[in-house]
């Protein structure tokens, strides 16, 4: 029922179900953000233009690299991670709807570090560790984040198909 058809579809069975004093419900998918034109071409091109650049790096990196600051790496993702969280916590706490952003980044944080603890683990205990700290902690919670996410938009969503319905019934009320 996403595509622009189905769409259309709906809206006019609707209008020809509904009483003629009744507003014609809007579908929660009837609403969308306004976007420029030029990001959806820009991302993509983006996207195409990673391509040739990772089989580069899968050619030419070496499969052993030290560094002087791996400490200081970490240290940084994971206050990274614990501002994301913590952004998360106020927005969720005050109900805002930059909620949807901050789940997502914090979800994504945690796949990242999930990803990066076990490829970079070494094997044995390390990889143990890795895989534990992955499957009980970082996992999990990101899939209620990405839960969380998706939940707030499509209540937001119904919420603002909700405004729009009130609103028609009430300048139908007043004529």
């Amino acid at each position: 029922m996403s595509t622009p058809e189905a769409l259309r579809e709906t809206v006019s069975a609707d209008r020809t179900s509904s009483a003629p004093d009744q507003p014609t419900p809007v579908p929660v998918e009837a609403v969308q953000v306004p976007m420029p034109r030029w990001a959806a071409p820009a991302f993509l091109l983006m996207a195409l233009g990673l391509v040739p650049w990772t089989v580069w790096l899968a050619v030419t990196l070496p499969h052993r690299h030290l560094t002087r600051h791996y400490d200081l790496t970490w240290v940084g993702f994971d206050v990274a991670l614990v501002a994301a969280l913590g952004a998360l916590m106020w927005l969720a706490q005050r109900r805002s709807t930059l909620v949807e952003v901050a789940a997502t980044v914090a979800g994504t944080l945690l796949i990242v570090d999930a990803w990066f603890d076990i490829t970079g683990a070494s094997p044995g205990a390390d990889l143990a560790q890795a895989v534990a700290s992955a499957v009980v902690f970082e996992l999990p919670i990101a899939a209620v984040c990405l839960w969380l996410t998706r939940h707030a938009e499509v209540l937001r969503r119904r919420q603002a198909a909700s405004l729009v319905h009130r609103r028609r019934r009430t300048s139908v009320q007043v004529r």
